[in-house]
């Protein structure tokens, strides 16, 4: 067995915003049905659950027609996690013994920014649109909180990759997080990552 590597591999991963939509849906559908102080109650907050899982199938099924994808960086370097807090921070920075203050403008895209490399995302008349700051903000609600969603999954994964590695138990940073492609969320088998 060889060296660990001290560098980053500039590699990157693809993930699909349905899995977002995906991951919600599986989080509803787990939630257990709700019991409140009568019957009534109970079947008010009971409903409101299966409406909520409907309109979570749906917004997925949606997310799978788009069939967008963002491209990410598998793993960071030191160079960007520190950048990824230190631009959170207010103000970029704070001195020992202080508390850092998060900028709450900042929450959501300082990770999206230093993870994308790219995506599919189109505007008017299905024309593509570059990655950029501009961009991510100019998207709408739904589609920056999937972005957001989709970039914390993954760097959950890749930590928890960077983790097993530091114990022994992965063996290599090619292991990393993926999203499957659109077809195969529903059951077609076409690979995905890049």
């Amino acid at each position: 067995m060889g060296r660990r590597s001290a560098f980053v591999k500039p590699n990157k991963a693809r993930l699909y915003l349905a899995d977002a939509r995906k991951r919600a849906l599986e989080a509803l559908q787990q939630l257990p049905v709700p019991v409140r102080k009568t019957e009534v109650e109970t079947a008010v907050a009971k409903k409101a659950l299966d409406d909520a899982i409907v309109a979570a199938k749906q917004a997925y099924e949606n997310a799978l027609e788009d069939g967008w994808y963002i491209d990410v960086k598998k793993e960071l370097n030191a160079g960007e996690t520190q950048r990824v807090f230190t631009d959170l921070v207010r103000g970029g920075g704070f001195e020992q013994g202080e508390r850092p203050i998060l900028d709450a403008n900042k929450v959501g895209v300082t990770k999206s920014l230093v993870y994308i490399l790219g995506w599919n995302l189109t505007g008017e008349n299905d024309e593509p649109v570059d990655f950029s700051e501009s961009a991510l903000m100019n998207t709408n609600v739904d589609v920056f909180a999937d972005i957001v969603a989709s970039v914390d999954w993954h760097d959950e994964q890749a930590e928890k990759a960077r983790a097993d590695r530091k114990n022994g138990q992965g063996t290599s940073q090619e292991s990393g997080a993926t999203s499957s492609s659109p077809s195969e969320l529903v059951g077609a088998s076409t690979g995905s990552g890049s």
